[in-house]
């Protein structure tokens, strides 16, 4: 190839390399330029922005409350649709009759049941009743027959006198009572008391009492 023709390539190359490296300088200086302008126009945006956050924050609060009124109202539409549909949910205003009637007559029983308990403890073992031919005492659920006032010759002593198991058969009980010929003990009596049957000249005959445990000083 011609040296010439090599050369006259080379300078074309050299010279068409120098104008794209002028233009991509200008392209450069063109957008600094054009970047420094718009500095103003951004700080003025920005001042904008901060002087209106505080709108902006009222408006979220705002959105916020709306919210949650939403979700109070959602609640109560909700609990509406379950008393419609679920046959199982019943709100206090709509519950039957009938439960309330159970729940006072329950109270009921559970007052009478107290004020039960509280008579029972109102007698103390210093007072003295009477039920029938006999003198009582209490403690408790249970209670000490003190006095026998009858004349029957066979007597049947019971297990419970209103409701107080008699447990004892005290000093003296049935002292002296000479009609009595014979008595049967019942098996809740664990204890006869000293000189219980003491000068009961006809008394023949002594049936129960399967469970005593003491018997006091001339009982018999």
């Amino acid at each position: 190839m011609d040296i010439r023709r090599i050369v006259f390539v080379y300078i074309k190359y050299e010279e068409a390399k120098e104008k794209s490296m002028k233009k991509k300088l200008l392209a450069v200086i063109l957008a600094i330029a054009v970047s420094c302008q718009s500095l103003p126009v951004y700080a003025g945006e920005m001042a904008d922005i901060f002087s209106d956050s505080g709108t902006e924050m009222s408006e979220e609060e705002k959105v916020t409350d709306d919210f949650s009124d939403g979700e109070a109202k959602k609640n109560v539409e909700t609990t509406e649709e379950m008393s419609q549909t679920d046959p199982e949910f019943i709100s206090p205003e709509e519950e039957p009759a009938e439960n309330i009637l159970k729940d006072d007559q329950n109270e009921n029983d559970s007052s009478d049941e107290n004020s039960d308990e509280n008579q029972v403890s109102a007698y103390s073992a210093d007072i003295e009743l009477t039920y029938g031919d006999y003198k009582y005492i209490v403690s408790g659920q249970e209670a000490t027959v003190i006095k026998y006032i009858g004349s029957e010759s066979t007597v049947k002593l019971p297990e419970k006198i209103n409701n107080y198991v008699v447990n004892t058969i005290g000093e003296r009980a049935f002292q002296s009572c000479l009609s009595l010929t014979e008595i049967e003990i019942p098996d809740s009596v664990e204890e006869i008391g000293d000189s219980a049957f003491q000068n009961c000249g006809s008394l023949t005959e002594v049936t129960g009492g399967r469970r005593l445990k003491k018997i006091g000083y001339e009982a018999f």
